[in-house]
């Protein structure tokens, strides 16, 4: 059984529903004394689902109040990325004019909303090793659109490739190295992205490990060092995207898209130092004592 975060205690009080008690209790005995109970006690069926959904409320309710007095930089994140997505929503939806293309760009930042938003729910509600995994996504379509932008037959060859050959040519792989052999440094390099896929996708891994005692925690417990490190990874991979990609739209005035591009900055300017690359080093220096900056 997955060890657990003492903070699980925290969340208790503020769920205040009935359906969380059993598992609280249970969570409680296996971090306190490692005793089994009976199986009775724990929740099962729709008695389960709303047991964790509660919980994950509360994590939710302790990130948000958390996040404040996390440093300088990462308070700052929740609205420069409200500011980014709703720009990169605005320009997938054709909201300042349609190209009267293939919306191949469009998708592509449509995508990543969606995929961004999805990302954001989870690492709120304490599913930092699931955000990442959603996050690595958005990583590998900054990747994508850094090879299409100002490189018209690099587009022309992913619009009229099937979905067979683009898996192929196209893949995050594929896309790296031929961004290396253009002489480009990918936004999301090998160490990144192989750091993202060993905490959020590869299986054998300890599944959120975001602690001072490298403990497996359930998913659902507030870790403030999981909140940094993952919302930090979101933020980096969603200001690439959108920043790339807002600019071979062409239809939109250049003016208009150095501007866009402009008003992503702030969302770059406040990813920290807690990331994916430097977890177990960010571990070891923060104060326990107080929340993750």
């Amino acid at each position: 059984m997955a060890a657990t975060s003492p903070s699980v205690r925290r969340a208790e009080k503020p769920m205040n529903m009935n359906t969380s008690a059993p598992m609280l209790r249970y969570m409680d005995s296996q971090d306190a004394a490692m005793r089994p109970i009976e199986d009775e006690c724990f929740p099962e069926g729709d008695q389960y689902l709303n047991a964790r959904k509660a919980l994950e409320n509360a994590t939710e309710e302790l990130a948000r109040n958390a996040l404040p007095k996390m440093g300088k930089k990462l308070p700052k994140v929740l609205e420069a990325l409200g500011d980014t997505l709703s720009i990169a929503e605005r320009v997938s939806s054709c909201w300042w004019g349609c190209s009267q293309g293939t919306h191949t760009i469009e998708y592509m930042l449509g995508s990543v909303v969606s995929t961004a938003l999805a990302s954001l729910r989870l690492l709120l509600a304490g599913f930092y090793d699931e955000s990442l995994a959603l996050t690595r996504s958005i990583a590998e379509r900054a990747n994508l659109l850094f090879l299409l932008n100002g490189r018209s037959e690099e587009l022309a060859r992913w619009e009229s490739a099937s979905a067979r050959d683009r898996r192929q040519q196209f893949s995050p792989v594929r896309v790296r190295l031929r961004l290396e052999e253009l002489g480009h440094t990918p936004p999301t390099d090998q160490d990144r992205y192989k750091a993202l896929s060993e905490r959020g996708v590869h299986p054998g891994a300890r599944p959120q490990v975001f602690n001072h005692g490298q403990r497996a925690v359930s998913a659902g417990i507030f870790q403030p060092a999981g909140l940094a490190v993952a919302l930090n990874e979101l933020a980096r991979a969603v200001a690439l995207a959108v920043g790339i990609g807002v600019f071979p739209l062409e239809h939109l005035p250049l003016d208009m898209r150095k501007g866009l591009q402009s008003r992503v900055l702030p969302l770059a300017g406040s990813v920290g130092g807690a990331t994916v690359l430097e977890v177990e080093e960010f571990l070891a220096r923060i104060d326990w004592q107080r929340p993750a900056g």
